[in-house]
């Protein structure tokens, strides 16, 4: 009887204990890409009229270390101020003008055809672009000749620098039409050489209406 009084005793003690404690939380950091044309302002508290440190370049990565809870709209766009650290110093942004990596590629996500006509075989002849893959090929069997499964998407001004994952093949998902012998990019670059046009190499491409 004692020792069954003791253990309850302890039980009950430990009970209290873990509830008297609460767990504490591990900061979530994680890396966002400046999206604001003209860059955005990095401030020392998060107000509008809070002192301007210093404007992050568009396309710059930030690594975020906190953020208010409120979702506030400002200059048409939705977010909530965010603590960031630039590499150079760490301030409040207006995190509207925030976006992961892969999503970047969300305005230039389209069906695309080549400007120029061109004789399959000697060059693609259509692109597709989403956040998960591009692919390009000949508009024949329109099968896929190559394609870049996206890793990270970095801009700068009006070039979008994607980094291939190549240790794996697209899922039906990802792409309709695989051609088998399509080559894996490890790099690309895109140009946004207009609203509907982009270019990749010497060759430019124009979004399908």
């Amino acid at each position: 009887m004692v020792r069954c009084a003791n253990r309850m005793l302890l039980l009950a003690f430990l009970a209290l204990t873990l509830i008297a404690i609460p767990g504490v939380a591990e900061p979530q950091y994680h890396t966002r890409i400046v999206d604001s044309d003209g860059g955005l302002r990095l401030r020392s508290s998060p107000d509008l009229n809070a002192a301007i440190l210093t404007v992050i370049p568009n396309g710059s990565e930030v690594e975020v270390l906190d953020e208010k809870p409120d979702v506030l709209a400002i200059s048409g766009k939705k977010g909530k101020w965010t603590k960031v650290d630039t590499g150079n110093g760490v301030g409040w942004v207006f995190g509207g003008f925030l976006a992961d990596s892969r999503s970047l590629l969300k305005k230039l996500a389209a069906s695309y055809d080549a400007v120029e006509p061109v004789e399959p075989g000697d060059a693609p002849t259509w692109l597709s672009i989403s956040e998960s893959i591009i692919s390009s090929g000949y508009s024949g069997a329109m099968e896929a000749n190559w394609y870049c499964l996206v890793a990270n998407v970095t801009r700068q001004d009006d070039v979008y620098t994607i980094e291939g994952i190549t240790d794996r093949k697209p899922t039906k998902d990802e792409i309709h039409w695989l051609a088998n012998e399509a080559q894996a990019k490890e790099s690309l670059s895109i140009v946004a050489v207009a609203p509907d046009t982009i270019g990749i190499g010497d060759l430019l491409f124009k979004r399908r209406r």
